[in-house]
């Protein structure tokens, strides 16, 4: 069963990661997006 381990312990690891991934990518383009309206001037 060591080896059932490490695969579980491999796919919690991707998970992880892809998720810490995810999250970045989200956060920049919450912070792009947020830079983008303060420099927007309406003229209206």
């Amino acid at each position: 069963m060591r080896n059932h381990k490490f695969v579980v312990a491999a796919v919690f690891s991707f998970l992880g990661a892809v998720s810490y991934a995810a999250w970045l990518r989200i956060e920049a383009a919450r912070a792009e997006r947020a830079a983008w309206a303060e420099v927007t001037d309406p003229v209206d």
